[in-house]
This record gives structure tokens, C-alpha cells and sequence, in this order.
């Protein structure tokens, strides 16, 4: 997912192709005014098992929201980008 937009996500399952990389979102919210973010409830992360690097998201402004309510994580997921992409880049440790 990607973009500045208001997004809410229930029960739903993202996947991710086998390719080097695997960001499930990228949420640009630019300013703490701004009324948008995404929420994820109760959704299903996986990817294929040849994906090799695999992360919940990717922030893309200083005030990207994005938040997983009782996600179940079926994939390897690790920490911050290799290069660091920005300040608010907080994402689980493997």
C-alpha cells in the first residue's frame, strides 16, 4: 500500500511475491494535521518463501501512520531498512 490516504483494513490478507524485497506499506503523511493513515485489523501477513527481505512498511514523510491491530505475522519480518530511509522507520526486530 502506498500514498497518503485514510485506509482502514479489516480482515484482509497481504502477500508478498517472491522478489528481493517485500515492503507492505508506505504511508506518506507529511504534516500531524493531515487526516489519513492506515490501520490493519485483525489482517494476515505473509510471502513467499523465496522473498528474502521482508518488512511491515516503509515511512515515506516524517509523519507516516500505519498501524497493525492484532496482525498475524506468517512471514520473517526484520528490522529497519538497509539504507535507512527516515527517522519515523520503526519496524519489527527478526
Amino acid at each position: 500500500m502506498f500514498g497518503n490516504a485514510k485506509a482502514w483494513f479489516r480482515q484482509c490478507e497481504l502477500h508478498g511475491t517472491a522478489n528481493q524485497a517485500v515492503i507492505y506499506t508506505a504511508q506518506n503523511k507529511a504534516t500531524p494535521d493531515e487526516d489519513s493513515g492506515y490501520v490493519f485489523d485483525h489482517c494476515r501477513l505473509s510471502a513467499d518463501p523465496a522473498a528474502r527481505y521482508i518488512a511491515l512498511g516503509r515511512p515515506c514523510r516524517p509523519y507516516a501512520t500505519v498501524v497493525f491491530l492484532s496482525a498475524k505475522v506468517d512471514a520473517p519480518v526484520m528490522g529497519r531498512h538497509e539504507p535507512p530511509v527516515g527517522q519515523n522507520d520503526v519496524l519489527l526486530r527478526k
